[in-house]
C-alpha cells in the first residue's frame, strides 16, 4: 500500500510540474519540430508469473504507444499493451485462457530534445487500468484472484534517434526502450518494453 501511495505521489508531482512548467516553448530548429509527436510499436517482457504454470503465452506482450512533447523536456501520451497465456491451474477442468489489456496515460520527463542523431534518457510513469478476461475450454468458471485492477507504474527509459535533421525517412525513426515497475494489484512486478518509434509530426 505504501508503494502505491508513493508511486501515485510521484505521478501527481510529474503531472503538476508539467502543467506549471514555463509556457515559453523552445526555439525552432530548422527542419525539426521542437514539440514532436511519436508513435511506437512495442514488444515487452514480464518478470512476474500471474499463474503457477503458464504456457502458450505470447513470446512478448505487444502494443502501441503515442507521445506528444508538449515542452522540450516534457511529454504526455498513452500506451496500450496486450498479453495472453494459458494454464490448467493444476485441475482437470480444462484449459483456461487468460488475456490482459492494459491502457494507460503516460507522463515523461526527457533529458534530451529528441532531435535526429541524438540520445535521450527519460523517466516518468504510467497511470491506467488492467482489464482482465479468462475463458475455459469446458465452460468452467474461474475462481482465482486475478481481476480488473488499477495500473500504476513508474518507469525509466532511453531512445536513440537516427539520421540527421531534415525531411528524410530515417530522420523520423528511433529505437526506444522502457523499464517499469508496476506497484499495484496481482499483476505487479518488473516489466519492460522496447520497439521502433516513428515521428509523425
Amino acid at each position: 500500500m505504501k508503494k502505491s501511495f508513493a508511486a501515485a505521489a510521484v505521478l501527481v508531482f510529474v503531472a503538476t510540474a508539467s502543467m506549471t512548467h514555463s509556457a515559453q516553448g523552445p526555439p525552432e530548429s530548422k527542419g525539426f519540430n521542437p514539440r514532436p509527436q511519436y508513435l511506437a510499436l512495442l514488444a515487452g517482457f514480464n518478470s512476474h508469473r500471474p499463474t503457477v504454470e503458464p504456457f502458450g503465452a505470447l513470446p512478448f506482450p505487444f502494443g502501441l504507444s503515442y507521445e506528444h512533447r508538449i515542452r522540450e523536456s516534457w511529454g504526455i501520451g498513452t500506451t496500450l499493451m496486450f498479453d495472453r497465456w494459458c494454464d490448467y491451474l493444476g485441475m482437470f477442468g480444462g484449459k483456461y485462457a487468460f488475456r490482459v489489456f492494459k491502457p494507460s496515460f503516460d507522463v515523461a520527463y526527457h533529458l534530451g530534445p529528441g532531435r535526429p542523431g541524438s540520445f535521450d534518457l527519460f523517466a516518468g510513469g504510467h497511470l491506467g487500468y488492467s482489464f482482465f478476461w479468462v475463458t475455459n475450454e469446458m465452460g468452467n468458471d474461474y475462481e482465482g484472484d486475478l481481476r480488473h485492477e488499477p495500473h500504476i507504474a513508474p518507469f525509466v527509459g532511453a531512445a536513440v534517434h537516427f539520421g540527421k535533421t531534415g525531411p528524410g525517412f530515417m530522420s523520423r525513426l528511433s529505437l526506444t526502450a522502457r523499464l517499469a515497475w508496476s506497484v499495484t494489484g496481482r499483476l505487479s512486478g518488473l516489466y519492460g518494453s522496447g520497439g521502433v518509434a516513428y515521428r509523425i509530426r
